[in-house]
């Protein structure tokens, strides 16, 4: 089986279409040719798929950049004040504005340390990424496109006649104030999976972080469910 929090099976709905009139690869080479504003929270995505700039930018300064990426949300804030507040680090729309000004350009040179991450978790990440930089974790932004070519290939994209299932159990936590990965980037995915739970968080996007307990909870009551437990 597979369990997936916050981070949906995207088959991009229309967009396909447009990549396909256009005789381009996948969603990314798509959005590449819009305007950055017309990409919308999703041009950070584009962004990362251009060679060696995201590096420099993310390598410049580790411990800024991770404080920029680790902004939990408070659940029980008004949007407009989580929205303040995780403003102050990276931003997701508007990233290529001025010639690809990044993701960093509007944080501040100082960022303080979210209280959900203690001292040693955060020097633990700062020192396995100036060891090993960001080059490993943007691939996974850059084989978007292979990875929708490779779906069409084996049968498992939306237009595909009989369109292929995943069989075994799998389970999909969503967290109601993620602001970048919201619950209803999951509707449909019931089409692609025989037998799919669900589980919605009130938290943020770091879900481990945010609701420790009620993240172990959903994943143990998936694990433990007699569905889960015949088939693994």
């Amino acid at each position: 089986g597979a369990a997936s929090f916050n981070t949906p099976l995207t088959l991009w709905g229309g967009l396909r279409a447009k990549w396909d009139a256009a005789g381009l690869r996948g969603p990314m080479a798509y959005l590449a040719t819009l305007p950055s504003e017309a990409a919308g929270t999703l041009d950070y995505q584009v962004y990362f798929n251009l060679p060696d700039l995201p590096e420099r930018e993310l390598e410049a300064d580790v411990e800024r950049t991770l404080n920029a990426f680790f902004r939990a949300v408070r659940p029980n804030a008004e949007h407009d004040e989580n929205m303040r507040y995780l403003s102050t680090g990276m931003r997701t729309a508007r990233v290529r504005k001025n010639n690809n000004r990044g993701i960093l350009a509007l944080a501040a040179e100082k960022l303080e340390r979210d209280e959900l991450w203690s001292e040693a978790e955060l020097s633990a990440y700062v020192e396995a990424f100036e060891r090993q930089g960001f080059f490993g974790p943007l691939g996974y932004y850059r084989n978007f496109d292979a990875n929708q070519e490779w779906l069409r290939q084996v049968g498992c994209a939306p237009e595909v006649p009989g369109c292929k299932v995943v069989q075994v159990p799998c389970l999909m936590v969503t967290a109601d104030k993620d602001l970048v990965l919201p619950p209803s980037l999951a509707a449909g995915m019931e089409r692609y999976f025989a037998r799919l739970s669900w589980a919605e968080l009130h938290c943020g996007h770091w879900v481990q972080h945010e609701a420790p307990e009620a993240a172990s909870k959903a994943l143990l009551a998936w694990l433990n469910s007699a569905a889960t437990r015949s088939a693994l």
